[in-house]
């Protein structure tokens, strides 16, 4: 199966609340070892960060924030990172997670991401003023 559509399936089950967290974990590892096989690049730094996030939040059943941590980065290109849709992200993917975060009080986690955006994301050398 697909990295992409296991973390569709992945996200739909945590925001349907019915799966078996043992399989939705076991899942998640199973993408995880599958992009650290292939982490030569920093999209999947990026999203192993915030696979770390959603294991965190399903650990303590908060079932609908792991279900945005994986949202956010379910789109992502991995074969050609050249293909990433970066206004894309930062208009939709990001947005909708920004607001969720906001509208539950999570601006520490916001704050986390952000970093991981700027970490892994922003490539600062090619910024124009």
């Amino acid at each position: 199966m697909d990295k992409m559509i296991e973390l569709a399936f992945i996200r739909n089950q945590l925001l349907n609340e019915n799966f078996d967290d043992n399989l939705i974990l076991n899942m998640i590892e199973k993408v995880k070892h599958q992009l650290e096989k292939s982490s030569e690049n920093k999209i999947s730094y990026f999203m192993l960060a915030l696979i770390k996030l959603a294991k965190k939040e399903i650990v303590k059943n908060n079932y609908k924030n792991a279900a945005y941590d994986i949202g956010l980065i379910h789109n992502f290109p991995l074969n050609n990172i050249y293909k990433w849709k970066e206004e894309y992200f930062y208009k939709f993917d990001f947005i909708g997670y920004y607001d969720y975060l906001i509208e539950h009080n999570q601006l520490n986690k916001l704050k986390t991401v952000i970093c991981l955006i700027n970490k892994y994301l922003i490539d600062c050398s090619s910024s124009t003023n």
